[in-house]
């Protein structure tokens, strides 16, 4: 018996701006997913449940590697598109 149901696919994302351009491996996930695994962000926040609306404005949520590499660690990276 499941109590909770979550999903995620691995997709390739392209990440431009900055410096050069790069291809990174990245995880699709269903809204609830860090919610079902008690996993929280360093900085910023999670998904919330209007993130997966119709016409929302799409959220990521990046590892704390990529976030040091490729944006200084800045938390200034919050909102940017």
């Amino acid at each position: 018996m499941f109590e909770r149901l979550e999903l995620y696919a691995h997709q390739q994302v392209d990440v431009t701006g900055g410096a050069e351009p790069e291809r990174l491996t990245g995880l699709n996930v269903s809204l609830g997913l860090f919610d079902m695994l008690a996993a929280r962000p360093q900085v910023g926040r999670s998904f919330s449940a209007g993130d997966g609306a119709p016409g929302s404005e799409r959220v990521v949520l990046i590892s704390d590697a990529v976030w040091r590499r490729r944006f200084g660690g800045e938390a200034d990276v919050l909102g940017q598109r």
